[in-house]
């Protein structure tokens, strides 16, 4: 089971994937390291538990068992 903080990790991890940015002049190439990404997605996560816990980062995320997909 993961909580919400973890599920936002994981997705704060896969928008930090490589990367190309169209700019005024040209294409720029975006990459961090692993490291980086994941320093980035813990201090987001711990920035917004400093304001309190609105997002409720520690609870447990509900288990969605939706309907199986038919081939």
């Amino acid at each position: 089971m993961h909580t919400r903080a973890s599920t936002l990790y994981y997705a704060l991890l896969f928008a930090m994937r490589p990367m190309t940015i169209e700019a005024k002049r040209g294409r720029m190439k975006v990459r961090l390291t692993d490291e980086e990404s994941r320093l980035i997605a813990e201090a987001v996560i711990e920035r917004l538990k400093l304001h309190g816990d609105l997002w409720k980062l520690d609870e447990e995320m509900p288990v969605n068992h939706g309907p199986a997909p038919s081939f």
